[in-house]
């Protein structure tokens, strides 16, 4: 299977699906490319490029999003005409701005610490090759610059090794804001466990420590098992069993049913009504953060996964990358403090992505910022529901009006269960499980 890319009348571009993620190696793999002539691609970032190693160990890097792309002297767009890309973590100031945009906003690119090079030479799409080792699937150095030789004295992990003479890493899960995550098997214990690595002394390391101390292995919650460190890294290492909440999303095209979305939204509210009683708030709730398995009984679990951002309740508003994000309310993304409510609204956001409706996304008035959306949903959800959806307004009113008021749970369990005639959110969530085949939907 191949993406097929037209550039001009008389160029496109062919790729392969198959690759893996670039977000895990995107700090250690260094582009040697050069721009395609008069064109600029205007949406480089880790969820554009693919990566894969052939039969020879070689590393073949490609751009697999062409969505922005456009020559390279094109008038800058108004302000309302924004592509929604230009409001992202790794455009630069001046397209943020509204400017023309050249190839050096190509170039740019905040997070991985490093300029990106230009794509390899005219109609090389798929760029030129990078050595790389498919054996222990780690650049070879001796292509990086002599001051990223040694990054920070972190070390890419080998799958089949064993950490802390315990773990045995099976696969890299994935990389973000400072954090790897891996899955590892307890040879202690012959189960299957995640483990999390941050760089010495971030405060992430402490919050999960605190957190598990608290609500360790609590209907929902991860059983804490180690904390260690080893190769530059800290680690702590949890229970894991089931999958991501957005990648059933992903597989159901970002929908599932009402009756299913009230089921979840109902767990989900419990779960977090458990850590609040522990005077604990979660502070990231999003697809990303949130897992299902089946258990012994057959029936889907429903639990959370991610507590980097976990706090105790009143604690004072920090400087926090997650509140940028489309699953915080206005009242955090405009620097609140954190509450019980605030979590709660997330979980709303989260019922709204399994029903199609995404007022903040990306693609969604794109001319807007985030906290302009934000604003604009809370003077009028309605607007931005369907009829099917709009309970969902009257229980994100209802928790705005508990902010100047008092909060309550039993208030808001009451509201879901009369929020769709004949749906009781307690029955079964029902889905389709392929183990063999390593996939779960919800229906």
């Amino acid at each position: 299977m191949v993406e097929v890319f037209e550039i001009d009348e008389d160029r496109f571009v062919v790729l392969g699906r198959k690759g893996i993620p670039l977000a895990s190696i995107f700090k250690d793999t260094l582009f040697h490319c050069s721009m395609v002539n008069t064109i600029r691609i205007g949406d480089v970032r880790p969820q554009s490029i693919r990566c894969k190693v052939d039969e020879t160990g070689e590393l073949h890097i490609s751009l697999s999003n062409f969505g922005l792309t456009a020559t390279t002297n094109p008038p800058p767009m108004p302000p309302s005409g924004n592509t929604p890309i230009q409001h992202g973590t790794f455009q630069s100031l001046s397209a943020i701005r509204g400017n023309q945009y050249v190839p050096i906003d190509d170039y740019i690119a905040r997070e991985c610490q490093s300029t990106l090079y230009p794509f390899a030479k005219k109609g090389a799409l798929p760029l030129e090759p990078v050595r790389f080792s498919s054996e222990s699937l780690r650049v070879d150095r001796r292509h990086l610059p002599a001051s990223r030789r040694h990054q920070r004295g972190r070390t890419y992990i080998q799958k089949g090794a064993i950490l802390h003479n315990r773990f045995q890493v099976e696969t890299h899960a994935g990389a973000f804001n400072g954090e790897r995550c891996l899955y590892a098997i307890d040879l202690q214990e012959n189960q299957q466990v995640t483990l999390k690595a941050f760089l010495p002394e971030d405060p992430r390391i402490h919050a999960h420590i605190e957190f598990f101390q608290e609500c360790g292995g609590m209907q929902g919650i991860p059983q804490f098992i180690d904390h260690f460190s080893t190769l530059g890294s800290e680690f702590i290492a949890h229970s894991h069993k089931g999958v991501r909440l957005r990648s059933i999303l992903n597989s159901r095209l970002f929908h599932i049913s009402m009756e299913n979305t009230i089921r979840l939204g109902y767990r989900l509210f419990r779960i977090l009504h458990s850590v609040h009683l522990k005077g604990f708030l979660h502070r990231d709730i999003r697809p990303l953060t949130i897992t299902c398995d089946v258990d012994q009984n057959e029936e889907l679990g429903v639990n959370l996964s991610y507590f980097g951002h976990a706090a105790r309740i009143d604690t004072p508003p920090a400087n926090n990358p997650v509140i940028l994000g489309p699953y915080q309310s206005l009242h955090v993304s405009r620097g609140g403090a954190y509450s019980r409510i605030d979590d709660y609204i997330s979980i709303i956001i989260v019922m709204l992505t399994c029903q199609g409706v995404n007022p903040f996304d990306f693609n969604t008035n794109s001319h807007l910022n985030h906290i302009q959306k934000k604003e604009n949903f809370h003077a009028d959800p309605y607007s931005f529901l369907t009829p099917e959806t709009a309970w969902l307004g009257d229980l994100y009113l209802q928790l705005v009006e508990m902010r100047a008021d008092r909060f309550s749970h039993l208030q808001i369990m009451a509201a879901l269960r009369r929020a769709v005639p004949g749906i009781d959110p307690q029955t079964v969530i029902t889905y389709h499980n392929d183990p063999a085949n390593g996939y779960l939907l919800i229906d």
